[in-house]
């Protein structure tokens, strides 16, 4: 769903420098924005209308024990060539249908250069290496849910060091660094143990991450319970590998006593600092118009994990509501704030002290006009709170002159490359067999995303991206994709200020497309930009752009995965999705990740060969990694077992973190351990020091650094 407001539009920017460049069949424009030199005023920390509780502990499940649907091979399915049966439901930003068998296609081969093709399960990669391969495909996600097609693909991805997870919409896989497979197309509905979309739940827009600081994973997803009810789905792993167990939560966004509920939480982000895991979501009504602003719910991490493991009871989640908007400071609390978007921080960067007792950033373009030159930085302060039994949040917002940008209106569509008849076969069997000539042009993909999409704190600095129009208003047109790169400061008191450090406009050649731009970059600002790219000589594809302290280089653009076709799913006509759809849908959104080691990873839609279809979707994602520089991080005590013992020394103590592999010493205050075994990089057993009595730090010291002090590490000696 979209919120949609009017408003003057923005100007547009004027163009500093413009430089082309040619990637394959795609050329890019860019447009260098000088930096703003103007510092926003200073935003005071306010408290918000929250409420605590909620979450809810479920059960355990073991990714590798679940039944998974295998790969399918197309054109040996055998199910019948009937219509499929369009399920007419109301649905946040997707459609579904049932599907019968593909139509009649040519196999041929991936001829993208570095592309692998899906196999079997693989053995662990070796030494990770800038690697490409095919993601999960719209064939491959039906066939894990009953044959039960969604459109458009909602991707998440995540990644360490061994594996990357890319959900999709209702499914997940897992692969390692080198592209084979480790788990094939699962349901997510098996992983959060609720009950699949073919009994009438509705899941959509899952969400991963890797915390790099704990060794640990997340996985998340809305999900409507009919018409009464929703609930987000919120599953942790237990240990550092993906592929075992996982332990569900979820807490209802139902809302029932606000405006127009029963809600649920649409386009759920996610984000964390130091100490929380951080959701937000848009709130609407299941059935029916209205809209009541963003929401944020957060919780303790290391508590969330220990949780998981069994360790500790379930933590308090907090409720922020009726947030202050940044673009309406006269009505401070409204249901105007939209799509408030959480930071992720790279390995390494959240090694950085963090103001205020802990804070978490977030981002927001405007909510209300089309077209605007500001973008909103917020502050969610004394994140360390979550740690207790009633967390005491404020939140501190700022609005900062920016470049102008123009969001696509809803139902604009951008085109893509025109294609012969028998490069649609989905169409084609329409017109041949059911209603005649379709009235849309075909190669029309809609392109209405209207909000910032993912935001990066890095280095001191935060990043954010969105879609811009260059005629928002008209039902077909081209959009380009606009960055922004801020730097946060705080007052002695905790009010936010920023201001711009580097800001830019990337478009593709005249009459040409960039959607869905995501943009990821490691602790020192290297990094790498993804987007969809269509245009009259390009099927929709993906495309990456290096980023450097300057910011995207389109210079050295790399189409990663040209597309093979057009579009051709069945919402791209009116037979399935009636006479107003306004075009395939395509996106949501894109996604980029930095791994510990480095590897810079990306992930986006495009239109792969006909043999990865099936009879109502021809959809894929692809997913790449680029070198960046390889950041040293320190490491880092999460926890240590048990907290006390006697003062002679001799206690084994289990110390819990993470960046332990090739640890040289351990230290209890300034005396170094009797002994220390490194069980693994997130594990070491240590035996206590002779010590007077007191409390201590327990500290780890790797080639990288030494592990900062904090509550986690204290070792307290005993007189007995």
């Amino acid at each position: 769903m979209k919120l949609v407001g009017l408003g003057t539009l923005g100007k547009l920017v004027s163009v500093a420098a413009l430089a082309t460049a040619t990637a394959g069949t795609a050329t890019f424009a860019y447009q260098t924005v000088s930096a703003q030199t103007a510092t926003s005023a200073a935003g005071a920390a306010v408290p918000v209308e929250s409420t605590s509780g909620g979450l809810t502990k479920g059960n355990t499940v073991n990714l590798q024990a679940l039944a998974s649907a295998v790969i399918p091979n197309i054109a040996s399915q055998g199910r019948p060539l009937t219509p499929p049966v369009a399920i007419n439901r109301q649905a946040p930003n997707r459609s579904a249908t049932t599907s019968g068998t593909a139509p009649a296609t040519s196999s041929v081969s991936v001829s993208t250069a570095g592309t692998a093709t899906p196999g079997a399960l693989g053995a662990a990669a070796a030494t990770p290496a800038p690697t490409s391969f095919p993601g999960l495909t719209g064939a491959q996600q039906s066939a894990a849910n009953s044959a039960y097609d969604l459109e458009p693909p909602d991707q998440g991805l995540s990644a360490d060091n061994q594996f990357v997870i890319e959900p999709i919409n209702n499914a997940l896989a897992i692969y390692r660094t080198n592209g084979q497979l480790a788990l094939p197309a699962t349901p997510l509905s098996a992983v959060f143990g609720v009950a699949s979309e073919s009994t009438g739940n509705f899941t959509s827009d899952p969400r991963c991450y890797y915390d790099s600081q704990t060794g640990h994973w997340f996985l998340t997803e809305l999900d409507i319970l009919g018409a009464s009810s929703s609930e987000q789905l919120l599953a942790v792993s237990d240990t550092s590998n993906p592929l075992g167990a996982f332990t569900d939560f979820s807490f209802a966004t139902t809302d029932s006593a606000d405006t127009g509920c029963p809600c649920f939480g649409d386009y759920p982000m996610i984000g964390a600092d130091s100490n929380g895991f951080y959701i937000t979501t848009n709130e609407f009504p299941i059935s029916g118009p209205g809209f009541n602003g963003a929401q944020l719910y957060a919780v303790s991490k290391v508590e969330l994990e220990l949780a998981a493991e069994g360790l500790g009871s379930t933590p308090v989640l907090k409720h922020l509501s009726n947030l202050p908007d940044a673009f309406d400071p006269a009505d401070l609390h409204d249901h105007t704030t939209y799509h408030l978007s959480p930071a992720l921080s790279p390995p390494g960067a959240l090694k950085v002290a963090e103001p205020n007792n802990g804070t978490e950033l977030f981002t927001m373009s405007d909510p209300i006009d089309v077209g605007s030159s500001a973008i909103a930085p917020y502050a969610l302060e004394n994140t360390k709170s979550l740690s207790t039994a009633a967390p005491a949040l404020s939140l501190a917002y700022t609005l900062v002159g920016t470049q102008a940008y123009q969001f696509p209106a809803t139902g604009m569509a951008v085109r893509q490359a025109a294609a012969p008849v028998n490069d649609t076969p989905l169409r084609a069997y329409l017109e041949r067999n059911l209603l005649g000539p379709q009235p849309v042009p075909a190669g029309v993909l809609q392109a209405d995303f209207d909000a910032v999409q993912q935001t990066t704190w890095a280095g001191g600095n935060l990043y954010t991206e969105l879609s811009s129009a260059s005629t928002p208003t008209n039902p077909i047109g081209t959009t380009s994709a606009e960055w922004f790169e801020f730097s946060p400061g705080f007052t002695s008191l905790g009010a936010l200020y920023a201001s711009v450090v580097n800001q830019g406009n990337i478009s593709a050649a005249p009459g040409g497309s960039l959607l869905y731009p995501a943009l990821a970059v490691n602790a020192v600002g290297i990094g790498e930009m993804v987007v969809g790219s269509v245009g009259a000589g390009l099927y929709p594809s993906m495309v990456t752009f290096p980023v450097s302290v300057s910011g995207p280089d389109p210079s050295a653009a790399t189409v990663v995965a040209a597309g093979s076709a057009p579009e051709d799913g069945f919402t791209c006509y009116a037979y399935y999705v009636g006479p107003t759809y306004g075009g395939c849908r395509w996106g949501d959104y894109s996604f980029a990740v930095v791994a510990p080691d480095g590897l810079v990873w990306t992930a986006a839609e495009w239109i792969p060969p006909a043999s990865y279809r099936d009879f109502s979707t021809n959809w894929g994602t692809y997913i790449s990694s680029n070198a960046t520089a390889v950041i040293a991080i320190a490491p880092a005590v999460t926890a240590i077992s048990p907290t006390s013992g006697r003062k002679a020394g001799g206690t084994s103590v289990m110390i819990t973190g993470t960046g332990f592999t090739g640890a040289t010493a351990v230290a209890f205050g300034a005396t170094a351990a009797k002994s220390f075994t490194v069980n693994s990089d997130t594990s070491i057993t240590a035996v206590s020091p002779k010590e007077v009595s007191g409390t201590v730090s327990v500290r780890v010291t790797t080639p990288e650094g030494t592990s900062a002090t904090g509550l986690a590490d204290e070792f307290t000696y005993t007189t007995k």
